[in-house]
């Protein structure tokens, strides 16, 4: 009477509603039919089962049940026996005998129908196949004609394609012939928004088990990172792409890497293996983590290639499918609507506002000392607490960053090494661009458009202590004793082409330098200072040298210290060779931006005295024929010049007081004219030398040598020498046969080191201090910088001073001139 009732009310609706593939047609009738028939016999067999079959004599076989969801409640549970009643409640199913040959003919009904359903998936398969395969061949050829794809690359898209329409297809056809399995058709999120999948029945509880995640295909790109590391050919065998994977070793840095490695052999027991059995009897450790890094990152390149290409054949194909039914549409576009909504949410979390950063307090933040957290001394994985300035280590629980936001309610943090922020204890990543000019006053960053005009714009900044400031005219801290090195770093920072090397971190990071090598980490160190000296948008007008210092101490073998005075020109002399090397310069001139700038060329000859001991004739006829006491000639490079002052007076003039003589710096510069003579004695013999200038470098430094060591101790000479600070004229010191015709050989003074003893001072380098003179170029105004103060001073106030290190630099020849010439 229930199948009756059942299939009357579906077949008046189908006729109702126009045919029977039309709306609720054959499909929905054929629910029905195979429904209740299903329905019935898990009665029967429960009627069995209980003993109170009573009136069936002929019992019907188990068959597999077809059961259809149509997207509704997602399972077909078939109906309880209280509720297979005739609405009245007053006839069960198990009372009906006579209901037998009406059971038959049900069944015969249903497998007709499970039999058509059959035929109308195989064609639905094949007409899927055939339609979509024409639309994924057009739009191969709309890609290689618009989009300039290759053609391996469309190929294999095309058959990427087809083979998954091809196992969709059989997959569809499997499982229409399999009428005694149980089929599910369920909307999935997948490539096509149609996803087919096969169970074996029902569960004990009656119900069609839910597809999980088990059921649906792995990730392919994890599968190949995992073959990956599991090829021993990963690790000893040179990847086939050198031009690719010497790119790769250029910009790799296994230092910053160390972390990830760490996770890599506790997580990875492959990896843990090979590196194990290869390092280092086969391969280094260097060459080992290079050549995973490298194969882990083409692998992942070329993963996102694909999906990029996959995306552009999806989004036409998209467009040019047919129309396969509103209620698939309206399904797709609600799980469309649903996973926009949820990554609109996660990115709403992820980058949600803190409701912290108004405690962030830019006054104490100093990203000048070194980063190490200050519980545990280390520099891995250290934040900056962005409220009180400290450094700690880590943002997991009991960690020291953990523990001082737990302690003091300081939960804004940024990590040195990544400049992310993040939220502790809450443990979320803060993305705000309010937070952006912190980045920028850790780690400056420099375009070549910004660096062009640091010498042309006039800038003049107001950090948040008040006080203003010029780009590159910023006071720098004296811990104790370390004002020599301070005034060495200033005037090389206005050295423009060194200055604007350093400014930007490519130019130097990526330099190869044997294992071990000290001195690597001086350039890095001398990059970072003057990209904060240079920076417009720094918190405070001073800027602290304490990590380049340190770099100083180690490289030079504590040979320049922080807390005892030394001499400026020793500094420089090792600073500049010690960078030269460290750039991997050598005998050429421009083999680095060191030589490039400041190296010159002179001709130096020399010739041996007779010693005047000598009288008798043979022996000096002896020594005149020997060759060692021939004039020889050669050419040698020069850093800077070294001028000698002539000595002071030893008595006091008729007013009782020592008289300080003055000479102008031309008449000192003689020295290279090629005709004056200069002694130098030694212990064995004296030599006799002259100088003449052969190559003048863009940049000219000359040392003015003001102290003289005797026999007890160290005598500073203050004889002032004059000098004008502009139009400085080395023509003359130039050998003729090296004058280049129509070439300028005039200087202007940039940067001038001062050497002042305090009146209570012992005469030697080591007492006193010092200051420099800087030429704000933008304004053409001299700045005094002594450690923290820098104020303007006169120009006439720069020539009375006892100068001892000046950088001159090169006059560029205008139109007018080179027209002339």
């Amino acid at each position: 009477i229930l199948l009756l009732n059942s299939c009357m009310s579906q077949g008046e609706s189908s006729s109702g509603g126009g045919g029977g593939d039309g709306g609720g047609g054959w499909g929905a009738w054929a629910s029905s039919w195979v429904s209740g028939a299903a329905a019935l016999l898990e009665q029967e067999e429960e009627v069995e089962e209980s003993g109170g079959g009573g009136g069936m004599s002929d019992p019907i076989e188990e068959q597999p049940s077809l059961v259809i969801d149509r997207g509704g409640s997602g399972t077909n549970t078939p109906p309880t026996p209280d509720e297979q009643t005739d609405g009245g409640g007053g006839l069960v199913y198990g009372d009906l005998a006579w209901v037998n040959g009406l059971l038959s003919s049900a069944k015969q009904q249903g497998w007709s129908a499970a039999e058509f359903l059959k035929k109308d998936l195989a064609e639905f398969a094949s007409t899927v196949y055939r339609d979509t395969s024409d639309v994924a061949s057009s739009t191969s050829r709309t890609l290689q004609t618009s989009l300039h794809v290759s053609d391996d690359s469309v190929n294999k898209m095309t058959d990427d394609v087809k083979a998954l329409l091809g196992s969709l297809k059989q997959t569809v056809q499997s499982a229409a012939s399999e009428t005694t399995a149980a089929c599910t058709f369920a909307p999935a999120s997948t490539s096509l928004g149609l996803y087919v999948g096969l169970d074996s029945g029902r569960d004990d509880s009656g119900t069609v088990p839910a597809t999980t995640a088990s059921n649906l295909p792995s990730d392919p790109s994890q599968s190949r990172l995992s073959c990956l590391r599991k090829d021993k050919n990963t690790y000893i065998s040179e990847p086939s792409d050198d031009e690719g994977f010497g790119q790769f070793q250029s910009t790799f840095q296994l230092d910053e890497k160390k972390s990830d490695i760490s996770n890599i052999l506790i997580s990875e027991p492959d990896v843990r293996l090979f590196y194990s059995e290869l390092v280092p009897s086969q391969v280094s450790h260097q060459t080992f983590w290079t050549r995973y890094f490298y194969r882990v990152w083409a692998t992942q390149l070329e993963e996102e290639r694909k999906s990029e290409l996959l995306n552009k054949v999806q989004s036409s194909l998209h467009e040019d499918l047919p129309d396969w039914g509103e209620d698939d549409d309206d399904e797709e576009e609600e799980e469309e609507d649903g996973e926009e909504e949820v990554v609109a949410k996660q990115q709403k979390f992820d980058s949600r506002h803190c409701p912290y950063l108004d405690t962030i307090n830019r006054g104490v933040l100093d990203f000048d000392f070194e980063k190490l957290c200050s519980v545990t001394l280390s520099p891995l994985n250290v934040y900056a607490c962005l409220v009180c300035g400290l450094y700690f280590q880590g943002r997991g629980i009991n960690t020291p960053a953990y523990v001082h936001s737990g302690e003091t309610s300081h939960h804004v943090y940024m990590n040195l090494n990544t400049l992310k922020f993040f939220c502790i204890p809450d443990n979320y990543e803060i993305i705000d661009s309010s937070l952006d000019d912190i980045k920028h006053v850790c780690n400056p960053q420099f375009s070549n458009q910004t660096i062009a005009q640091l010498d042309t714009v006039p800038k003049l900044c107001r950090p948040i202590t008040g006080s203003t400031y010029r780009p590159g005219i910023m006071g720098l801290n004296n811990i104790k004793a370390n004002d020599y090195c301070n005034v060495v770093l200033q005037l090389i920072s206005h050295i423009a082409p060194i200055r604007n090397y350093f400014l930007q971190e490519s130019n130097y990071m990526n330099l190869p330098r044997p294992p071990g090598d000290l001195l690597k980490i001086l350039p890095r160190r001398l990059g970072e200072l003057y990209r904060k000296l240079w920076n417009a948008g720094n918190f405070k007008s001073h800027v602290s040298p304490h990590e380049m210092l340190q770099a100083v101490v180690l490289c030079s073998k504590k040979k320049f210290q922080i807390t005892k005075q030394g001499d400026a020109v020793e500094f420089l002399s090792w600073l500049l060779n010690s960078l030269h090397l460290s750039l991997n310069g050598t005998k050429k001139l421009n083999s680095s931006i060191i030589s490039r700038s400041l190296k010159g060329k002179m001709r130096v000859s020399s010739r041996k005295l007779i010693p005047p001991e000598v009288t008798d004739r043979e022996e000096l006829r002896r020594l005149y024929n020997d060759p060692d006491y021939y004039e020889r000639a050669e050419e040698q490079p020069f850093t800077y010049l070294t001028i000698d002052v002539p000595p002071m007076p030893l008595f006091k003039d008729e007013q009782d007081q020592n008289v300080i003589p003055q000479i102008p710096l031309p008449v000192l510069l003689k020295k290279f004219n090629g005709q004056q003579e200069k002694e130098y004695k030694t212990y064995k013999d004296s030599t006799v030398k002259k100088f003449w200038l052969t190559r003048l470098p863009q940049y000219l430094i000359i040392y003015i040598k003001r102290f003289q060591k005797n026999n007890f101790f160290v005598e500073k000479n203050k004889t002032i020498v004059n000098f004008g600070l502009k139009g400085l004229d080395m023509t003359e010191f130039v050998a003729e046969d090296c004058r280049k015709e129509g070439e300028t050989y005039m200087y202007d003074l940039i940067g001038n080191v001062v050497h002042e003893e305090e009146a209570a001072a012992a005469q030697s380098e080591d007492a006193g201090h010092y200051k420099v003179h800087i030429l704000d170029r933008p304004s053409e105004k001299w700045f005094e910088l002594q450690d923290l103060h820098v104020v303007e001073v006169l120009p006439q106030m720069i020539t009375l001073s006892q100068a001892y290190i000046q950088v001159y630099q090169r006059r560029k020849q205008t139109k007018l001139e080179k027209m002339e010439s």
